[in-house]
């Protein structure tokens, strides 16, 4: 329906003549005859006026079908989701930017994109990446003032970290003292719910900020070092609170389904193994790496959307598997395994089964 129509069709139900609405626009009803029979169309500055006449919004004049531009919007956010969470990041990159092409204006595609460039923009061709990282930093200056405050605040986040890494770091801590204090999203439904729906929300909130403390920024506090360049924990306590990490993760899930969390685990044990064999203590270094081992096809193997029945996540499912390359777990620890830094356990029995098993998974 095009604007002249979707005029006549409000005109005529609030019983308005071309007359009367020439009228109160301060224009001939040649004018509006005109808009009606697609002939002309009204000017820009006509749209404010006429949306009050008519007590419509601009969505509804324009003949903007508001619930099926967000459906389509919702599908192409989902598609270049689930490309993401097969590792594919430089197609989910592209699949995000013609989305934009096709709604510019959705906050939730531009939060998408901005995310992923952040993140993977490494993974696209070399020559599209500075375009890319320009065009992520123009939506996260948009998003900053969203009036969604969860959208506004991510993009915050974002924005600091990049700012953080590009040495912008006075602008950085501004934009981070900015951020409003606020619950989490799964605190606050925890309170407006009942029932199971209450439940599942703390649920998702405990684990979610037992993984975050306990899986990322444990591993960030391990690589922090002092004002003088000075490690801020030896290798002793590395290992120790790195093994606390393990038993943590351990306590959450005592029926061994990791599943998605698997791969914490596998990478504590990867980074403990490493600073064994820098040691040269290959006993301690085989211990984690077989650990590691197995959290790595754990991890590989599971079936996606399988719930889990340890205590605090039970009936929570894990539906993504990839996280940050396109390759498998197994892939990585395999990598690892066959660098140089483990070649004191070259030729041990344990060791050289475990590459081999490693083989039959690696993607």
């Amino acid at each position: 329906m095009t604007i002249g129509e979707t005029i006549r069709r409000l005109r005529r139900e609030r019983d308005i003549t071309q007359e009367e609405l020439a009228e109160m626009l301060g224009i001939s009803s040649q004018a509006v005859s005109g808009w009606e029979t697609s002939r002309t169309a009204p000017d820009l500055s006509q749209l404010a006026p006429l949306c009050s006449i008519f007590e419509v919004s601009a969505d509804i004049l324009l003949g903007i079908d508001i619930d099926s531009k967000q459906r389509k919007i919702e599908e192409l956010y989902q598609s270049a989701h689930k490309t993401a969470c097969t590792g594919d990041h430089a197609r989910s990159i592209r699949m995000a930017a013609d989305a934009l092409g096709q709604y510019p204006d959705s906050h939730k595609l531009m939060q998408f994109y901005a995310e992923e460039i952040y993140l993977y923009n490494h993974m696209a061709p070399e020559d599209e990446r500075d375009a890319n990282k320009k065009r992520a930093l123009a939506y996260l200056d948009t998003l900053r003032t969203s009036p969604d405050t969860k959208i506004r605040n991510e993009a915050i986040i974002i924005s600091c970290l990049w700012f953080a890494q590009l040495g912008r770091t006075e602008e950085a801590e501004e934009l981070a003292k900015s951020m409003e204090a606020s619950w989490t999203s799964g605190e606050l439904l925890g309170r407006i719910y009942k029932g199971t729906k209450k439940a599942q929300a703390h649920q998702t909130e405990v684990v979610g900020q037992f993984v975050h403390a306990m899986g990322y920024q444990l591993d960030e506090l391990l690589d922090c070092v002092n004002d003088n360049g000075t490690p801020v924990y030896t290798d002793e306590e590395k290992l120790e609170l790195m093994e606390m990490s393990v038993r943590m993760f351990r306590l959450l899930i005592p029926d061994g389904d990791f599943m998605f969390y698997a791969q914490y685990i596998e990478v504590i044990r990867s980074k403990m193994a490493a600073i064994h064999l820098r040691r040269n203590h290959a006993s301690d270094a085989l211990f984690c790496i077989r650990e590691a081992a197995e959290m790595a096809l754990h991890f590989d193997t599971y079936e996606a959307g399988t719930p889990h029945t340890s205590p605090i996540p039970r009936g929570m499912a894990g539906d993504e598997r990839w996280w940050h390359d396109t390759h498998n777990r197994s892939h990585a620890l395999l990598a690892y395994l066959q660098d140089k830094d483990c070649a004191i356990l070259r030729g041990d029995d344990e060791f050289e089964a475990i590459i081999e098993t490693l083989k039959q998974y690696a993607k």
